[in-house]
């Protein structure tokens, strides 16, 4: 948290989503919906205000202006960065990677659905697994280009399983029960798998397998689809097994294989700077392959 005060009153205000509770995740959330019709600069502005409970007095309800607010809200209000990015061409976009899932389960009426996890921490744990993962990535997919909440719903669905397989969840009617779930909650649900999905195309080694397509987002899941049938060909085991497998166990296992080629080639007589060049991979990389 950052520590600051105003008008002498101390106050704290949060530098990462994991330092928000669910409550004001969701909150979070809904007031990043504004940017980029609103600046970066104004909705700094509106998440201090929720984040301390500012209430602007009558003779001042258009706080949310950048021109009415104070010095002093400015300048703590810059301080709230942790919701944007920067993206490779100096573009400002929000920051969807996140440690942790941040709707931790969903109470539909007196029951509670516990949401699936993707920790992100020095050792990555998750309890998605392969074919699941390429599922909600598909459905992602199918989200954007139709707008159909169908998928979001579904997409809900797998990752709030209630201990039911993949398969069951997509042969029954189970989905059905998350329809009412508030769109906003659904949204913030997506937008935390996407930026899941984001810095594992990041990542230094895991980028390594969607490599070569315009758009990583479609060479997720169909390269998944296909390496799974490929990797039980290769002897790793039978295909249920494989896509049952944990979605970074099944990452690694194809680094294994990825580490496996680039070490037969240089054993070959190959230079590793040439494969470097070759495949367009940085050569520290390629030395941590070797």
């Amino acid at each position: 948290m950052i520590k600051d005060s105003i008008h002498g009153i101390p106050v704290s205000v949060p530098e990462s989503w994991e330092e928000l509770t669910p409550r004001q995740a969701l909150a979070t959330f809904i007031i990043l919906q504004g940017f980029p019709k609103k600046s970066k600069a104004v909705i700094q502005m509106l998440l201090l205000q929720y984040y301390i409970g500012y209430r602007p007095t009558k003779k001042r309800r258009t706080l949310e202006t950048l021109e009415t607010a104070t010095d002093n809200l400015r300048r703590i209000a810059r301080k709230v960065e942790f919701p944007f990015d920067t993206a490779a061409d100096g573009t400002i976009i929000l920051n969807n990677v996140m440690l942790r899932n941040p709707v931790p389960y969903l109470r539909l009426r007196f029951k509670k659905y516990y949401g699936a996890k993707f920790d992100i921490t020095s050792v990555t744990r998750t309890d998605i697994n392969a074919i699941t993962f390429v599922e909600c990535m598909d459905l992602c997919r199918a989200y954007v280009k139709s707008n159909d909440e169908e998928y979001l719903t579904m997409l809900v669905a797998l990752l709030y399983p209630d201990g039911r397989t993949y398969e069951d969840i997509v042969r029954t009617n189970y989905a059905d029960r998350f329809k009412n779930v508030e769109q906003e909650v659904k949204e913030l649900i997506y937008f935390w798998f996407t930026g899941v999905v984001r810095w594992i195309m990041e990542d230094d080694l895991y980028g390594l397998l969607f490599r070569g397509s315009k758009k990583q987002e479609d060479s997720i899941s169909r390269g998944m689809s296909e390496t799974i049938s490929a990797l039980s060909a290769a002897g790793y085991g039978d295909i249920l097994a494989i896509r049952r497998l944990g979605a970074t166990d099944f990452f690694d296992l194809q680094i294994d294989s990825y580490k496996a080629s680039i070490q037969r080639y240089v054993a070959n007589g190959g230079k590793p700077e040439e494969l470097s060049k070759n495949l367009h991979i940085p050569p520290s990389i390629i030395q941590k392959l070797c």
